[in-house]
């Protein structure tokens, strides 16, 4: 270690990538991050998973205070606690760092303040991740600074307990926020209500196109308001509401809001109980629409007549290229319906099979389709029940 601390203070460690595992030793931190103070080479400091705590977070902070070369910093996986008031009095002055990574943290309840003060002034930071700080509805404090914040691109609040409380300062600031492209909010329980409060912010914002809603337990209540929105929104390309509990009724407002949604090329709708009537829904919006190119239906309960439905729409959709159908109970007869679309469809290059009921039967269908498509890439069914 202290040969490689030796080459950091020198200059002569000429890699731009610096990953260390010094798991709290305050000896070895306090020489490396004196070390990076002048360096000029690392660009990216990879600190994850090692136990800084408030004292190694304050060493480093002062290091940070004086670099100007590194740009991407990962601290996750750490115990910093109160250690972000020290870091962020470093990222007030610190004007190279783009990408910070704090996931798993303990950055909750007032410590958020201290963030929230520096994003009020920093402007160079474009990539944040804070999943899993248990911020709750201390959000509002970020929310205040991220309202006028111009740099901040990618955000990630996933498993933070946000709730409809949080998500209601949070939607304040995505009706005025045209900076913000990626948002992650997957395991923060909005429900119905919190759902509620992000759709009418969808209707004015422009620059969202990757939103992640991973199991927030919406339902067909707040999918509702979420499909009003997308009837409008032209930015949001890649959606994610797979393990939302949306079954059939959920999943005919979300068809409804498809034929007229232009945007969407990625659609993630896996474990929502989505059975037969469900996917017929469905699949009469895609016989409309002709921007979804990806689609992840993986869990469900789609069954033969759920592929036949699927199977008339994909005659006629031409945009379909990934389809996921693995866990859907499919089976031979399900097959045979695909197999027909398959040996003329002339779009989808990747198809998932994997763990459904599909025997030697079903097996032979495909085998005879795949004689005559020439534009399937990637066909997979493992774990099949013969």
């Amino acid at each position: 270690m202290n040969t490689l601390i030796n080459l950091i203070k020198n200059n002569t460690y000429k890699s731009n990538t610096l990953r260390l595992q010094c798991h709290n030793d305050k000896k070895i931190i306090n020489e490396l991050f004196d070390a990076l103070n002048v360096n000029s080479f690392i660009t990216f400091l990879d600190l994850s998973n090692n136990k800084l705590t408030e004292e190694g977070i304050r060493y480093l902070s002062d290091a940070l205070k004086v670099n100007s070369s590194i740009t991407s910093l990962d601290l996750s996986y750490n115990f910093i606690k109160e250690g972000i008031k020290y870091l962020s009095e470093a990222l007030k002055i610190n004007s190279s760092i783009t990408s910070l990574d704090l996931n798993w943290n303990y950055i909750n309840n007032e410590r958020i303040k201290y963030l929230s003060e520096v994003l009020k002034v920093n402007e160079c930071i474009t990539s944040l991740d804070l999943h899993n700080n248990n911020i709750h509805k201390e959000v509002i404090y970020l929310s205040e600074a991220l309202k006028n914040n111009s740099s901040i691109t990618y955000l990630n609040l996933s498993y933070n307990n946000i709730k409809e409380e949080g998500m209601k300062y949070l939607s304040e600031v995505l009706k005025v926020n045209e900076h913000i492209t990626s948002l992650y909010l997957n395991n923060n329980d909005l429900k119905e209500e919190g759902i509620k409060y992000l759709s009418e912010s969808l209707k004015n914002n422009n620059s969202i196109t990757y939103l992640d809603l991973y199991f927030n337990n919406i339902q067909a209540k707040g999918i509702k308001y979420l499909s009003k929105s997308l009837k409008t929104n032209s930015s949001i390309t890649y959606l994610d509401l797979s393990n939302n509990n949306l079954r059939d009724k959920g999943i005919n407002y979300l068809s409804n809001a498809l034929k007229t949604n232009s945007s969407i090329t990625s659609l993630d709708l896996c474990s929502n109980d989505i059975q037969e009537e469900g996917i017929k829904y469905l699949s009469d919006s895609l016989k409309i629409n002709s921007s979804i190119t990806s689609l992840n239906l993986f869990y469900n309960y789609i069954q033969t007549k759920g592929l036949k439905y699927l199977s008339e729409s994909l005659k006629i959709n031409s945009s379909i290229t990934s389809l996921n159908l693995s866990n859907n109970h499919l089976t031979e007869e399900g097959l045979r319906y695909l197999s027909e679309v398959l040996k003329t469809n002339s779009s989808i290059t990747s198809i998932n099979l994997n763990h459904n009921y599909i025997n030697k039967k079903g097996i032979e269908y495909l085998s005879k389709c795949l004689q005559s498509n020439t534009t399937l890439t990637e066909l997979s069914y493992r774990n099949i029940d013969y």
